[in-house]
């Protein structure tokens, strides 16, 4: 699985060039890639809004690897897990509203509401 099989599986009213993911949610990532489960491993999606900031760094510690968005932040990212306080993210966007590869409770603030996706 990679980039352009998700998208390609997502299709245009999922993911476009305009927007990217169009439900900030994530609720089209669970029902197309996530929940239909395409290669029978077994999967369980879960998504849900980061109620803080230790919250969210619990989550990367525990879970990771993650799907992230910030409402603010209008953009989505890979969180790989946590280095010391703060959040590490994979970001296709380095610098992105300030954003590089770490989300500290700074960044969390001004970039939140935050929604985070993971499959076990």
């Amino acid at each position: 699985m990679n980039q352009d099989w998700v998208i390609d599986k997502l299709g245009p009213r999922e993911v476009n060039a305009d927007v990217g993911l169009c439900r900030g949610d994530h609720s089209g990532l669970r029902e197309h890639i996530f929940g239909p489960d395409h290669f029978d491993l077994g999967l369980n999606p879960t998504s849900v809004w980061i109620e803080s900031f230790e919250h969210l760094h619990e989550l990367a510690a525990t879970r990771a690897p993650l799907q992230l968005s910030g409402a603010r932040w209008y953009h989505h990212c890979a969180v790989r897990g946590v280095q010391g306080d703060t959040i590490w993210i994979a970001n296709s966007a380095p610098g992105y509203k300030n954003c590089f590869s770490n989300i500290d409770r700074n960044l969390y603030q001004q970039l939140g509401t935050w929604r985070a996706t993971w499959v076990r």
